[in-house]
């Protein structure tokens, strides 16, 4: 964590370009600011270990333009195959930074198993989790903010949890509209003090909002 004997607090841009024998990756709760393209053409890191503040990340900050043999079935994107991604410290997960676009996404969807979140984190950027798998969605207590379709395509399994105090105007409307007409019931926390207008557009068979002390 140190470096010339100060602490680690910015990653440059490109940092670990083309560092293909690199796997695992962990990141100093020190650092504060991520350059673009640090990951390009890391073909065998499948674990990031980091921390998350609100402007760690510019939006590209996974992803990048790609060579030709890329994991990356889009010839324009590279998306290194990482499996698991530990946020180890900080305070927001920033916009977007889960957002994957075009024929990566389905990749980064199918190759992601385990995403961990600790209590520390306490706000959820706009579009933060579009891109993310349903079922390794691991929501912690300490969550202040969901952000504009933060939770897009995992609101399935979606729990706001006590402690949570303001969902951003349509935080929770599932990718393409795609309701689960199964879900007939959704628990709000006491917590919660504010509600923008279509935030709780999660399903078109919802009888009942519960309000929990929880």
């Amino acid at each position: 964590e140190k470096y010339r004997g100060g602490d680690v607090v910015a990653i440059e841009e490109n940092a670990f370009k083309d560092f293909s024998v690199l796997e695992t990756l962990v990141i100093p709760n020190s650092v504060k600011k991520m350059g673009q393209g640090i990951f390009a053409g890391c073909t065998r890191l499948t674990s990031i270990s980091m921390p998350c503040y609100e402007n760690t990340f510019n939006f590209m900050w996974l992803c990048t333009e790609a060579p030709k043999d890329s994991i990356s079935s889009n010839d324009d994107i590279f998306l290194p195959p990482v499996n698991t991604i530990n946020i180890t410290g900080g305070t927001a997960i920033p916009n977007q930074m889960f957002y994957i676009w075009g024929e990566a996404e389905s990749i980064f969807k199918s190759t992601l198993k385990t995403l961990t979140i600790p209590d520390s984190i306490t706000s959820i950027g706009q579009y933060a989790f579009y891109s993310c798998p349903e079922e390794i969605f691991e929501e912690e207590n300490g969550i202040k903010y969901i952000g504009k379709w933060a939770v897009a395509s995992t609101n399935k399994n979606f729990t706001l949890r006590n402690g949570t105090i303001g969902i951003a105007s349509r935080a929770l409307l599932p990718e393409n509209y795609e309701f689960d007409e199964s879900i007939t019931s959704f628990t709000i926390p006491t917590s919660i003090k504010y509600i923008s207008p279509l935030s709780l557009l999660i399903s078109p068979n919802i009888e009942e909002y519960v309000v929990d002390n929880g």
